[in-house]
């Protein structure tokens, strides 16, 4: 019995051990799959935020390129160079925010391409260079060099696994291909209900294209961002002195027009865009949408009211961008002819069509009011992006617009 005892007690102690042994594996098999479980978990979403970091780096540098710097004449090399190196550093900026919040890689210059494009070049007229480019920015957010985002996995030790690899990819495609605009009911599209006049051919003086994009424009005007006010003297963006007239029902070289893309508008509810934008509201029901150029709209005649309205609209807009459609002048004399055909237009409502070429961004610096029945507008050329742009597939077709942009992410 005794001997008996004895067997069974170092069975017991035996399996005691064992089932401790066991025991602890699995703890530690636990511990591991918790902590794999856990480290797996935060890498994704380090991966995630990087990423978000990069798309974010890549929007900041694309919006910095777009600055009225670009429009300037005569640019040297070295502020073309400096443009890029603005980008780089609002990027730069970016990064840093990122990295204060969350635990992203630390993004560096030399993680940052800028490729300048069209930027670079002055497109003037509607010549398509077929090996042009679109300006875009690429970021790449990762961890090449040991940083702080790498060390704090749960339990590193003891899995073996001390280091995740992160290189999180993004591209910003700055676009400006235009054919149009599709605002939405959460976004707008800033353009304002006022065309300006130009002709194609280059040669009339008072219009968009002679007085800006031929270098035929004084530069007696310069805006200044941090004052909000427009002073004498040079900084190389040309102005456009236009006027609008009561009772003008054709508009020509030096004259700015009302118009309206819904027949059915009037002209408090076309003065209404000044402040709202562009929505789906203010278009027929024809355009599906979709603001087209070149296309068609009504001319609305004003009188000494309306005159005293658009003023009143425009006010606040001074040191603004907003879009301008351009109006074809050539076709001034063939709508004057039509309206004198049909006769007297009603003041409430849109008259004849006038053929919109394309548009661009400008910047109003000056309203003076000449009379009651004239004011008078001092346009600069400026530089503007928005997400309702609509940008055509075929690139050899569709001219370039310098002032008119889109940023898109690279999918």
């Amino acid at each position: 019995m005794k001997r008996r005892s004895t067997y069974q007690q170092n069975t017991a102690r035996r399996r005691r051990g064992s089932i401790a042994v066991w025991t602890l594996l699995v703890m530690v098999s636990c511990i591991c799959c918790v902590s794999l479980v856990v480290n797996t978990g935060n890498l994704s979403g380090l991966r995630s935020d990087s990423y978000r970091c990069a798309q974010a780096a890549a929007l900041a540098a694309g919006r910095r390129l777009l600055t009225d710097d670009i429009l300037r004449r005569n640019q040297r090399e070295f502020e073309v160079d400096a443009l890029g190196l603005n980008a780089q550093n609002a990027a730069l900026e970016m990064g840093r925010a990122y990295v204060a919040d969350h635990r992203v890689p630390r993004l560096t210059a030399q993680n940052i391409t800028i490729e300048m494009g069209a930027i670079a070049v002055a497109h003037v007229g509607r010549v398509v260079d077929p090996e042009f480019l679109s300006p875009r920015v690429r970021v790449n957010v990762a961890n090449h060099a040991p940083n702080e985002s790498s060390g704090r996995f749960f339990l590193s030790g003891l899995i073996g696994i001390t280091r995740g690899n992160i290189s999180e990819y993004s591209e910003a495609i700055l676009k400006n291909q235009i054919v149009g605009f599709r605002p939405c009911h959460r976004c707008a599209t800033p353009i304002v209900p006022l065309a300006l006049p130009e002709d194609p051919t280059f040669d009339t003086a008072g219009c968009w294209s002679t007085e800006i994009e031929t270098d035929r424009g004084q530069d007696k005007v310069t805006w200044d961002a941090s004052r909000k006010a427009a002073f004498s003297g040079r900084d190389r963006l040309p102005e456009l002195v236009l006027t609008i007239k009561s009772g003008d029902t054709t508009g020509g070289p030096g004259i700015a027009q009302l118009v309206s893309w819904n027949t059915d508008t009037s002209v408090r509810n076309t003065l209404v865009q000044f402040v709202t934008g562009l929505g789906t509201q203010h278009l027929s029901a024809a355009s599906e949408g979709v603001l087209a150029f070149p296309s068609a709209a009504g001319q609305v005649p004003v009188n000494s009211d309306d005159v005293r309205e658009i003023a009143k609209a425009i006010r606040p807009l001074i040191g603004e961008v907003r879009i301008f459609p351009l109006y074809d002048v050539s076709d001034s004399a063939q709508l004057s002819t039509e309206q004198s055909a049909v006769g007297g237009e009603s003041q409430n409502t849109t008259a004849m069509d006038h053929q919109l070429l394309r548009v661009v961004a400008a910047r109003v610096i000056r309203l003076e009011v000449i009379s009651r029945q004239q004011i008078r507008i001092v346009f600069q050329p400026a530089v503007l992006s928005t997400p309702t742009a609509v940008i055509s597939a075929s690139n050899r077709t569709t001219p370039h617009n310098r002032y008119v942009w889109k940023i898109c992410l690279a999918e």
